[in-house]
């Protein structure tokens, strides 16, 4: 979907939704049904975290909480019941199911009502927060003087000539690195749960962890203006405030990635045009071209690239059948398109997918353009693409829109430079 919930929206999502505990089930006060719960809440006979057992529209007996039933009242009929903390992406999930499942007008009438609801719980959450609600990490120090005895040593092979000047810059930034990662964790750790930095992060509302890490752990290293990691991290946090010298290498590093953000557009779209120009007569010509090779997908490659197995395979053409885990039963036969209600199925079983042998646009065997089989789903519409459809222009502009945040240069990974993705292109 185009528009989902996010912001305020979504971090009152997650307010109501959240527990403080675990529900005691021994003591939990029972309601014949949702309407019940709500009158109760409305009369302050319950508070919004607290567990109740209520049995909900589809006659089901349901452990849950006051809040999680509020929102729940929100979507329409055929939407499970969401018993879990909601934050923005299960709110996008939701807008997705229900799109589907009851058109745009019903959508977008769920979308508004959810904005109301989200911008009076948000409200009623009273959250707010300064300097105060950030807490100092106290096994900070420790970690720097690891880091410092660490860097002494590399230092001292250095001197005896144990290694090259390039071996000892990469070992340094390695460190640093690690420490970085380490106070990192401590970080999310510092903040108590429920406080309202967690749950800003948590919901998806706004704010990555990388930012509470810069503001209560360390900067961490930092460029100077040839793009070099300079050795020397910045180990203090906006919090703690920086020393005159970290001041200076962290304003070299600030006032660059201002003056690139405004060089690079261009960059970006001459990137794009030289895209397109590669890529635009790639069209859907064909139904199919009776590629039977295609390409296994692996649930091992699926976690390295960071995107589930499910995700990748749904809205393409199974070249081989693929069974239930942990069972017999075929849920897709080879030929067919995997469409959402198969990816259900399969979430289903109880222990995951490992592969799936499915068509590619990589493996489509037409000499111009690709057929219908191979590209599947046009991911615009969800739904199998049309004749005709420009889809080599799709994916240079999809590749081209965010090269606005990838450096066009070539980058320094602590101190070796790797070749830039753009050098294979035609000018």
């Amino acid at each position: 979907p185009v528009t989902t919930p996010g912001k305020d929206i979504a971090w009152a999502s997650y307010y109501m939704t959240m527990v403080d505990c675990e529900p005691d089930e021994k003591n939990l006060r029972s309601f014949a049904s949702t309407t019940d719960a709500l009158y109760a809440y409305n009369t302050k006979k319950l508070s919004l975290h607290d567990w109740i057992r209520v049995r909900l529209p589809n006659k089901e007996l349901m452990v849950t909480t006051v809040g999680r039933v509020i929102l729940n009242s929100q979507f329409p009929e055929g939407i499970e019941y969401q018993n879990k903390v909601c934050g923005k992406k299960d709110l996008a999930n939701i807008v997705k199911d229900v799109l589907k499942m009851h058109g745009t007008e019903v959508a977008a009438e769920i979308l508004d009502n959810l904005k109301d609801l989200g911008f009076k719980f948000v409200t009623l959450s009273g959250y707010s927060w300064g300097m105060g609600d950030l807490p100092i990490i106290k096994e900070k120090k420790a970690l720097l003087d690891e880091g410092k005895k660490r860097v002494l040593e590399v230092e001292d092979y250095y001197a005896q000539g144990l290694l090259t000047q390039n071996e000892r810059h990469t070992s340094i930034i390695k460190i640093w690195t690690e420490i970085k990662d380490k106070i990192a964790d401590l970080a999310k750790q510092a903040l108590p749960k429920g406080s309202s930095a967690l749950t800003m992060i948590e919901s998806g509302a706004r704010g990555q962890w990388g930012q509470l890490t810069q503001m209560i752990g360390m900067k961490g290293l930092v460029s100077n203006p040839a793009g070099e990691i300079i050795e020397l991290p910045v180990t203090s946090s906006f919090k703690e405030g920086f020393d005159v010298l970290e001041f200076f290498i962290s304003s070299h590093g600030t006032r660059k990635g201002l003056t690139d953000t405004a060089l690079r557009t261009a960059n970006a779209g001459y990137l794009t045009r030289r895209l397109v120009d590669v890529a635009q007569d790639v069209v859907v010509t064909i139904e199919d071209c009776g590629d039977r090779g295609g390409a296994l997908f692996t649930k091992v490659e699926s976690d390295d690239i960071g995107e589930p197995l499910l995700i990748r395979i749904l809205g393409r053409y199974a070249l081989s059948d693929i069974v239930k885990p942990g069972g017999r039963k075929v849920v897709v036969k080879a030929g067919e398109l995997i469409t959402e209600d198969h990816i259900r199925e399969i979430e289903s079983a109880k222990t995951e997918l490992e592969q799936a042998h499915v068509r590619s646009v990589l493996n489509c065997r037409l000499g111009r353009g690709v057929c219908q089989k191979c590209y599947g789903y046009d991911l615009a519409h969800n739904k199998l693409v049309r004749l005709g459809t420009a889809v080599g222009i799709m994916a240079a502009q999809s590749i081209g829109e965010p090269g606005t945040q990838l450096t066009m240069r070539t980058f320094h990974a602590g101190g070796v430079a790797g070749k830039d993705i753009t050098q294979g292109l035609p000018r």
